[in-house]
């Protein structure tokens, strides 16, 4: 997914050690972007609570053209400390069965994603729908209502004519808020780019099966070093 300038201080952060990163480490770092993003749709829908911390990672995560490495994305592992966490878990032989329930959504937004990777035309009309949201950013921030629901418009025009739909589930006392509803559409299309990040970075369903232990290791230690840059 092309997407059209860096924004805020996200980027400033240990960007030079994600060009030292290994293979594994980049497609961890991509998926733990995807988990992130589902489990905040996930809390959303069901709470109403949105972590403004986390929510921001993956909605910056839109806004950065051209990165020189995968870290460059998110701007730090403290930013993706709970996709981290969740991707984590989900290697483990002892899986959260809270964090379980959020499989659903990565294969959906996985999905979607090879889906949109087919689709030239699209790919640049949200690249260009996202340049008009950067303007709005200037005006507003990057998590204000307006840019928010001008990045769900975007999905709404795009993705959600895509032959899949990812069916979100929660409190209708929830879901029926609009500003809510934004949110978990701008999340949705958060995840889909950090699973095209996966695939860029030789990520694939295959590999993730037969290369479950060395990412789960290499998963553990991107963790430690996040969980050390938010608690120095």
């Amino acid at each position: 997914m092309s997407t059209h300038s860096n924004n805020n201080d996200h980027n400033n952060n240990n960007n030079s050690a994600g060009a030292n990163f290994n293979s594994i480490q980049n497609q961890a770092i991509a998926l733990a972007g995807t988990l992130q993003a589902v489990d905040l749709v996930k809390e959303l829908a069901t709470t109403g609570y949105l972590n403004s911390h986390d929510f921001e990672a993956c909605i910056n995560s839109l806004f950065v053209t051209n990165p020189t490495n995968t870290l460059e994305v998110y701007g730090s592992l403290g930013h993706i400390e709970r996709g981290l966490t969740r991707l984590d878990s989900l290697l483990s032989s002892k899986i959260n069965s809270q964090h379980k329930s959020i499989i659903p959504y990565a294969v959906g937004v996985n999905n979607l994603a090879a889906q949109l990777n087919k689709n030239g035309a699209m790919l640049n009309t949200i690249a260009k729908k996202l340049e008009a949201c950067q303007h709005q950013i200037g005006h507003f921030g990057l998590s204000h209502d307006n840019v928010i629901a001008s990045i769900a418009e975007c999905y709404t025009q795009t993705i959600s004519t895509l032959s899949y739909r990812i069916q979100v589930k929660g409190e209708y006392t929830y879901l029926q808020q609009k500003r809510v509803a934004n949110q978990i559409r701008s999340l949705l299309l958060s995840g889909i780019r950090a699973s095209i990040l996966w695939r860029q970075n030789g990520g694939g369903v295959f590999k993730l099966l037969f290369s479950r232990t060395k990412l789960h290791s290499e998963t553990h230690k991107l963790l430690t070093l996040s969980k050390h840059e938010n608690n120095p």
